[in-house]
């Protein structure tokens, strides 16, 4: 299968399950792949150029662990998306430091069609005086209403 096109994105339907790689640019594609095994995602991230990806943090943990995670090529990887759980300092430090690109939380929920707050790359420092920023669930993206509710 040739290389996708860039701009080209990777994002889990489930943790571990089935890819979904897709493009926002007008001559993207949308290719769905089965990697079962942490290796297997790795490869596809690197070989095939990923751009930008959605991971939950434990995957990426999973990632960081690989001995060719060091040594691969992560140039094309601009941007990881994480969310289902906070990311734990150690980890963002290690992926920064070892991936290299901005890492950006979502918070939101399949069933309303994603997230509706995002902690950006600014919020994403993996600096022990900025760890109580990982606890937030981000600011409200465009157009999402949030509020709370119940404060108890």
């Amino acid at each position: 299968m040739p290389p996708p096109t860039p701009g080209t994105s990777s994002k889990p339907i489930a943790p571990g399950g089935p890819t979904v790689r897709t493009s926002g640019t007008p001559s993207g594609t949308l290719l769905l792949e089965q990697q079962a095994d942490i290796a297997g995602v790795l490869r596809l991230l690197v070989d095939r150029k990923v751009t930008h990806a959605v991971l939950v943090p434990t995957v990426l943990q999973r990632l960081l662990a690989l001995p060719e995670c060091k040594t691969a090529d992560w140039s094309a990887l601009s941007y990881v998306v994480y969310g289902a759980s906070p990311i734990p300092l150690p980890v963002l430090r290690e992926a920064t430091e070892i991936i290299g690109c901005s890492f950006l939380q979502s918070y939101g929920l399949t069933e309303s069609t994603g997230g509706f707050t995002l902690l950006g790359p600014a919020d994403r420092v993996p600096a022990e005086e900025f760890a109580h920023r990982l606890r937030s669930a981000g600011r409200p993206m465009r157009g999402a209403r949030v509020g709370v509710v119940d404060p108890a």
